[in-house]
C-alpha cells in the first residue's frame, strides 16, 4: 500500500458550485449519520452510485472518501429516492456504530483495487505481493463475507431511517426495473439508430427525454419477477432485491414511478448531458460507423431478397 497508487474514479469531479443542492444534501446526510466527510464527488455515466475510501498516504495520513454518482441514475430517480441511495452509500462510512463491519467492507474493496494495481505492475516486489495476495485474500474474503454482507443490510437500514423504509424500498425496486429497461430496451434502441444515422448521436440527451416515461406494465412486472427470482451469490456481498426488501420489512410491489428527476441537484444539467454525450460519441465513433455500414448492408440485402421472392 505504500507504493501502489489507486486510480482516480472515473467521471468528472464536481464542485459545490456545480451542484450546490447535492452538496447541501450530503452535508445533511453526514450530520444525521455522524460520519466522516466525503472529500470528492464525481459524476459519471453509469447507472449506479458508489463510494470508496482509499489511504491518503499509503498506511498513514487518514483516508480520502470519494462518492461517484451516475448521470442516468439522476435522470431516472426522483430526489428523495436518489438521496436514499446516497444515504446507503454514505452508510458504508458511518462512524457512530458498526465500525468493524464498515471497515471490513471498505478493506475488501481496497484489497481488490490493490490486486488490480499489482496485476499491472512488474518487478520483484510486485511478484512477491501478488503471491501473498493469492494466499491471503481468499482467506480474508471467506472469513469476512458475512460481515461485509451485513454491512449492506446496515447501510439499507440507515437509508430507511433517514428517508423512510418505503422510500428506500421504492428506490431499490425502481432501480431494479429501470436498470433492466436501460440495459435491454434503451441501449438496443439507441444502437438501432445507426441504420439511418451515420454519425453517433449522444445517448444521454435521448435518455433525458425518455427517462421520465414509466416502463410498460408488462415489462415492469416481468422485470420485477426476474429480480425477485434471483438468489444471493457467494461471489457478491450485495444481497438480492428479495432479501433487501425483506430486511426493510417491505413487500415487492410495483412502485409509483419517479416523475421529477433528481437532475435538479445539478446547477446545470444540460452542461453535463452535453459533456457525457460528447465523450460517448468520441469513444464509440468507430464502432458506430461499422455498425451503420453493417445495418445498411443488411437493409440492402433484405430489399434484394424481397424483390427476388
Amino acid at each position: 500500500a505504500l507504493w501502489v497508487r489507486f486510480d482516480e474514479p472515473e467521471g468528472k469531479e464536481l464542485s459545490r458550485t456545480d451542484a450546490p443542492a447535492l452538496f447541501e444534501a450530503l452535508d445533511r446526510i453526514r450530520g444525521k449519520i455522524k460520519g466522516p466527510p466525503v472529500h470528492r464527488v464525481y459524476l459519471d455515466d453509469d447507472f449506479n452510485a458508489s463510494i470508496r475510501q482509499v489511504p491518503r498516504f499509503g498506511l498513514f495520513g487518514g483516508a480520502v472518501n470519494s462518492l461517484s454518482i451516475g448521470l442516468p441514475l439522476l435522470m431516472m430517480l426522483d430526489r428523495r429516492r436518489l438521496l436514499s441511495v446516497l444515504a446507503h452509500e454514505y452508510g458504508h462510512l458511518r462512524g457512530n456504530h458498526g465500525k468493524l463491519s464498515a471497515w471490513i467492507y471498505r478493506t475488501r474493496l481496497s484489497w481488490l483495487k490493490l490486486d488490480a494495481s499489482l496485476q499491472r505492475d512488474e518487478g520483484v516486489m510486485a511478484l512477491v505481493s501478488q503471491a501473498f495476495f493469492r494466499w491471503y485474500f481468499p482467506r480474508f474474503a471467506a472469513k469476512t463475507f458475512a460481515l461485509a454482507r451485513q454491512d449492506e443490510y446496515e447501510a439499507d437500514r440507515i437509508s430507511g431511517r433517514l428517508l423512510g423504509t418505503t422510500v428506500a424500498a421504492a428506490a431499490l425496486t425502481e432501480i431494479a426495473i429501470k436498470g433492466s429497461w436501460y440495459a435491454n430496451e434503451f441501449w438496443p434502441s439507441h444502437w438501432a439508430r445507426a441504420e439511418l444515422e451515420p454519425q453517433a448521436p449522444g445517448p444521454f440527451a435521448a435518455l433525458r427525454k425518455l427517462a421520465h416515461l414509466p416502463p410498460s406494465d408488462d415489462f415492469a412486472r416481468q422485470a420485477l419477477r426476474e429480480a425477485m427470482r434471483r438468489v444471493s451469490d457467494l461471489d457478491d456481498t450485495h444481497p438480492v432485491l428479495r432479501d433487501r426488501l425483506e430486511a426493510l420489512g417491505q413487500k415487492a410491489v410495483l412502485p409509483s414511478w419517479s416523475e421529477r428527476p433528481a437532475l435538479e441537484l445539478l446547477a446545470d444539467s444540460a452542461q453535463w448531458i452535453g459533456h457525457f454525450d460528447n465523450l460517448w460519441r468520441r469513444a464509440h465513433a468507430g464502432d458506430w460507423k461499422q455498425h451503420h455500414a453493417y445495418l445498411v448492408r443488411v437493409r440492402i440485402l433484405a430489399g434484394t431478397l424481397r424483390l427476388t421472392a
